[in-house]
């Protein structure tokens, strides 16, 4: 009872009036990286029948928040910085889809994939670049780059040698 009231008390101070600001899409976002996390987790215990379920599930709505995203970014400029983080989430649903399964795919695929997403992330730079010089969208042009790096990055550690090739030789 006496630890109850005293947590109250620090939590709102008397005459204040306590507003709390929830945004929805934060909320979203945060659950599905929780849910994102646990079958992380999980992933090596799941029947094959459910990984291929998830993976295919995550593939279906990559796709899906890719063409919502496109569409949204070329309709209005309004609805641009909503329709590229749909474009960034839903490439970021496909890059996890393809990561989970990595190891089962022929190494002429792996190549491929990740020289895709060298050239990509080259062309979010330099489009970044371009809306940041011209000043047309600088959120935006930042928002690419850091994309466009992110892409790179994970370019050269896909294309990498894994730790089992490595073992193997």
């Amino acid at each position: 009872g006496q630890i109850e009231g005293a947590l109250a008390g620090v939590a709102l101070t008397a005459g204040t009036a306590a507003e709390l600001v929830v945004d929805a899409s934060s909320l979203m976002a945060l659950g599905a990286a929780s849910r994102a996390a646990v079958v992380a987790l999980n992933w090596e215990s799941m029947p094959d029948q459910m990984k291929q379920t998830i993976t295919e599930i995550m593939e279906i709505v990559g796709v899906a928040f890719l063409v919502l995203g496109a569409i949204l970014t070329l309709a209005s400029p309004t609805t641009a910085p909503l329709g590229v983080g749909l474009l960034l989430i839903g490439a970021a649903s496909l890059a996890a889809a393809v990561a989970l399964q990595w190891d089962e795919m022929p190494q002429r695929t792996r190549d491929t994939v990740s020289t895709i997403g060298a050239i990509i992330g080259g062309a979010l730079i330099v489009l970044g670049v371009i809306l940041c010089v011209t000043g047309v969208g600088i959120p935006l042009g930042i928002a690419l780059i850091i994309a466009g790096a992110a892409s790179l990055a994970a370019a050269v550690a896909l294309s990498a040698p894994s730790n089992s090739t490595l073992n193997q030789r």
